[in-house]
């Protein structure tokens, strides 16, 4: 059955329906149409400082390599090998200089080129090898030293794309002189749920703590929360919640 996404979402998003959060067919359209066409974040520079590193990453539901080549250049390839289809990677972190399919071991560079076939020399038509390296995102780019990726070769800049939003991030990451540094394997959390709950429940709906959490969060706390936060959206559609903390009063005796 097609979509028509008038009957989903009126003209000014105030109203959604619920089958955006139940309806294969809804997913299927975000998949092409948002996570297909947007700046998706891979990961940090720190986690791929050496070359040989990576750190496994997604894109959606495509799994990506994020490495640092021997040229000390950034790299960001599908997980899959482009004979059978196997995940050639199989740690989350780490440093290497080869990728092997466990298939048929076919070997990967850092790069993602393709370096070796076995019993290649025995083939009697030669596979050209240049052409059959791991998939490459598109697009890479790296702003703050947090790296994103694309599968829109089309997309516009990602400094263009963070608008607004650059200022907030700089709030979180920009105030330390050395910068920051992710450490250890990236922590991942799987939800059971549509992706659009856990994003509205940190972006969009910061308020309900007062009253599912009230147990916990008492209500002087609260109070400065409500006095302190704020919650922003800038185009296209990035946010944040953050607490604009008054300048302190130095007291000298």
């Amino acid at each position: 059955m097609s979509l028509n996404i008038s009957d989903l979402v009126n003209e000014d998003a105030s109203l959604i329906s619920r089958r955006c959060w139940s309806d294969e067919g809804v997913y299927v359209l975000e998949k092409t149409g948002i996570f297909g066409k947007s700046w998706l974040f891979l990961g940090h520079e720190s986690q791929i400082r050496a070359p040989g590193d990576f750190v496994q990453a997604y894109m959606c539901e495509t799994p990506i390599i994020l490495s640092r080549g021997q040229d000390g250049g950034i790299y960001a390839n599908i997980n899959s090998c482009t004979h059978r289809g196997l995940p050639v990677c199989r740690a989350d972190h780490g440093n290497t200089r080869r990728f092997v399919c466990p298939y048929h071991n076919w070997s990967y560079s850092v790069e993602g080129n393709l370096m070796t076939i076995p019993q290649e020399s025995e083939v009697v038509r030669k596979p050209d090898k240049t052409q059959l390296g791991l998939k490459r995102v598109p697009r890479v780019e790296s702003w703050r030293g947090m790296i994103f990726g694309s599968f829109d070769e089309a997309i516009i800049p990602l400094d263009q794309y963070l608008g607004d939003m650059r200022f907030y991030l700089d709030a979180f990451f920009d105030r330390f002189p050395a910068g920051i540094e992710f450490m250890g394997a990236p922590h991942r959390w799987v939800i059971n749920a549509n992706w659009k709950l856990p994003v509205e429940n940190q972006l969009g709906d910061v308020n309900h703590g007062a009253f599912l959490h009230s147990a916990i969060i008492p209500k002087e706390a609260q109070d400065i929360i409500e006095q302190l936060g704020h919650s922003v959206v800038t185009t296209p559609g990035h946010g944040a919640t953050f607490r604009l903390m008054p300048e302190l009063s130095l007291i000298h005796i």
